[in-house]
């Protein structure tokens, strides 16, 4: 799983996977990107979250970002 920033603004953003158990996972993103490579635990529903930071929330900015996913 990837996050990349698109076009201008690359402010702090945040992508945790979550499972239906609770178990998380996920790490900041910076300007460069984020990737988390790993094994899932069991076969199960999971989510995938991405947040902006406080910044980018407060001052109501845009963000645009790539995320890919891939299962195997």
């Amino acid at each position: 799983m990837t996050l990349t920033p698109v076009g201008g603004d690359k402010g702090m953003l945040t992508m945790t996977l979550y499972s239906c158990r609770g178990e998380e996972y996920g790490a900041p993103l910076n300007a460069e990107g984020l990737r988390w490579q790993g094994r899932l635990p069991c076969s199960d529903r999971y989510t995938v979250d991405v947040a902006p930071g406080a910044d980018v929330m407060r001052e109501g900015r845009v963000q645009r970002y790539m995320l890919s996913l891939e299962i195997r």
